[in-house]
């Protein structure tokens, strides 16, 4: 059915202000009366029912004879040009602006005037705007739907609806229960709306939905006109989670006196009741008693408009809610906690696992699958032990006990077994669980693989053992030669003289290339070289090395293949020393007579230069170990070589800077090939 736009427009503009209400009046049998008595008797009815709707959906006047206008009535409804709308040919629309409650009641009011005048059945239904994002038309057919249900159930109430589904509606046995002793049936009304209440919050909406149906409930069962649910977070700050009610309990002036109840409620941790001139609150703290004492965890605050009497009764009720209040944002609280631990656990590059007081493996996250090789299913439930290696386990029983007596255990080097059976180094902390009692229920472990680090330490030892041996060496020759020189000089022909200075000389530059290769690579990773970049021609570098290595003890060949005029953009001296160091590793690992080939190719705008040698050939598992600073290949040549593990780490760092990257391909006992990318010129 077509909705009238002017209305629907008038809706839009009062929802921009707050929540609205749309009330739908039905006169269910006049497509029958039209049937049977004509369109005039029916048109004559309909007619009748918008002058008493325009009538009594009039807002109550502020004063009268009678005295002033009951608060719940005040403002029950906003007129604007026309309050009431025909829509289809048997139904009425009422726009009320005022907060739910307020509206339910005006609703109420108008329903029961309009069932008193008239002799034909008539629904109705309401629709509050709250949690829905569709805007006019979707509170349109909400109103028409609750009206519709109405009528199939001939209930002589007024269905109410919001997005969440049905609402409340306050009864007037159930707001006189408030005030005197309840009855029977008003108490079961009680326990059934609180019963709802329960429902809504422990359902699987999300929190802040289940808070505002909550608090729907809590202005039906309590008679109030305003309710706001109050929680603490983790600084101890109370924040407003949910709050509904009426336009005056907006106001600045009320939202201070509400958060100073709230306040107040919290510190004397008990249920108070303050009244004002204008509006009077009521406040229950949501208490919870733990190892330190009691404790809130929150607050509600209901509101009414006009001072309030005691009412025990009441009182009963705001506690019975404030507990579920509690419990649920409790839940709540724990949920988020436990989906963001869940996060943090599952992302953290250390492996963390928790295991019960027996050591049965009851979580594990994702890098403890990596760094065990056990999948989570797999191994939870299974005990501790299988992690550990034989002759351990003394050690790891005894970190059990110092953790469940101290609490907690830093930082400790061990070893774990990984499932393939290969043992792995880790350094441990250990921390004990507690429940809210105080009670040990399990002990997290947090490992972090330390592998690299001890490989780290190793080659520390090592190059601390190698510059001391490196720099020893020519040191002592220097300081050999010159005592010779100074106690016996005169003494020495001027032959043996000369090779005295002779080797003097060669241990200064070997001295100085081992002092220069440590400062360079520092130089180069810091990004403080300079490179001066030109047009390199590959052919006079070959020519260069082919002088260099020529005589070399081994009798190794030189030999390079490319083609003519290929050349690279790049400093020349450093491509020099890159090939200078990629040669001498190459002829120290090839066989005596050899041959190490040299070659260049153009590829998509970069030249790809590789050197290969005839020699052995590595290992699989150190080709990614040796462009690593200090790192010398665990075989009997390099063993028997003095040497840094430098140069091949500064060819990596010389490369990188140029914008290239350097790589080997070998397969042992088929020798090995080193290759590296640079700009083309």
């Amino acid at each position: 059915m077509p909705f009238p736009a002017a209305f629907l427009a008038l809706v839009e503009k009062a929802a921009a202000n707050g929540p609205v209400n749309l009330v739908v009046f039905h006169l269910t049998s006049l497509a029958q009366i039209r049937l049977s008595h004509g369109a005039a008797v029916a048109e004559h009815i309909l007619t009748r029912l918008l002058e008493s709707l325009r009538d009594l959906a009039r807002p109550a006047p502020e004063a009268s004879s009678k005295g002033p206008p009951a608060p719940a009535e005040r403002n029950a409804s906003l007129r604007p040009a026309d309050p009431v709308e025909l829509i289809g040919d048997d139904k009425a629309i009422v726009l009320l602006c005022a907060d739910l409650r307020s509206a339910q009641k005006a609703a109420g009011r108008i329903y029961a005037a309009l069932r008193k005048n008239s002799r034909f059945p008539i629904s109705a239904g309401l629709a509050h705007s709250s949690g829905l994002a569709e805007g006019a038309h979707a509170l349109l057919r909400l109103a028409l739907e609750a009206a519709r249900q109405a009528g199939t159930e001939k209930s002589r109430l007024v269905r109410c609806k919001d997005a969440s589904g049905d609402l409340p509606l306050p009864s007037p046995t159930l707001a006189a229960a408030t005030a005197s002793s309840p009855s029977l049936s008003a108490r079961y009304q009680q326990l059934t709306l609180l019963n709802r209440m329960s429902l809504e919050l422990f359902s699987e909406k999300p929190f802040a939905q289940s808070l505002q149906a909550a608090c729907t409930i809590i202005l039906a069962v309590t008679g109030a006109a305003h309710a706001t649910v109050y929680f603490r977070d983790d600084l101890g700050k109370l924040f407003s989670a949910s709050r509904q009610g009426g336009p005056r309990f907006c106001e600045s002036d009320a939202q201070k006196e509400e958060a100073a109840a709230a306040a107040s409620a919290g510190s004397q941790r008990r249920l108070l009741h303050i009244n004002g001139a204008q509006l009077s609150w009521s406040a229950a703290p949501f208490l919870r008693i733990g190892r330190d004492g009691w404790s809130d965890e929150g607050v509600l605050i209901i509101g009414f408009e006009g001072p309030q009497a005691a009412n025990a009764e009441r009182d009963k009720i705001l506690l019975e809610i404030s507990l579920q209040l509690r419990n649920a944002g409790l839940i709540h609280k724990n949920m988020e906690r436990q989906s963001t631990l869940a996060v943090v656990t599952e992302q953290s590059a250390d492996a963390i696992l928790i295991t019960d007081l027996e050591s049965r493996i009851v979580n594990w996250n994702r890098s403890a699958e990596q760094l065990f090789q056990y999948r989570r299913e797999e191994i939870l439930g299974q005990p501790l032990a299988r992690l550990t290696p034989d002759d351990k386990r003394d050690e790891h029983q005894n970190l059990e006990k110092t953790v469940l007596a101290l609490g907690s255990i830093q930082s400790i080097d061990t070893l774990m077994r990984k499932k393939d059976g290969s043992l792995v180094p880790v350094e441990g902390s250990y921390a004990l669980l507690r429940d809210e009692k105080g009670a040990p229920f399990g002990v997290v472990r947090v490992f972090r693989d330390i592998t690299k680090r001890k490989e780290i330490d190793r080659m520390k030892s090592d190059f601390i053992a190698m510059v001391t041996h490196e720099l020893r060496t020519p040191l002592t020759a220097i300081l050999g030669f010159a005592e010779t020189l100074r106690d016996m000089g005169n003494q020495l022909s001027p032959e043996e003289v000369k090779n005295c200075l002779g080797v003097m000389f060669d241990e200064s530059k070997r001295l100085t290339q081992l002092v220069n290769n440590y400062l360079d690579i520092s130089k180069i990773e810091a990004g403080s070289v300079h490179l001066n970049l030109s047009r390199v021609e590959i052919t006079a570098l070959t020519q260069r090395l082919s002088a260099l290595f020529r005589g070399n003890p081994l009798g190794v060949v030189l030999w390079s293949k490319f083609a003519a005029g290929i050349a690279v953009r790049a400093d020349a001296d450093q491509l020099y020393r890159v090939l200078v160091n990629l040669c001498a590793n190459a002829i120290k690992y090839s066989p005596a007579k050899g041959t190490v080939a040299i070659a260049a190719v153009l590829r998509e705008g970069l030249v790809e230069i590789s050197v290969a040698d005839q020699g052995q050939g590595i290992a699989k598992n150190q080709q990614g170990k040796l462009f690593e600073k200090f790192y010398r290949s665990d075989d009997d040549i390099s063993r028997k070589t003095p040497g840094t593990g430098l140069g091949l780490s500064i060819a990596k760092a010389i490369v990188s800077a140029h914008g290239g990257r350097i790589w080997v391909e070998s397969e042992p006992g088929d020798g090995a090939k080193f290759l590296f990318t640079l700009p083309a010129a």
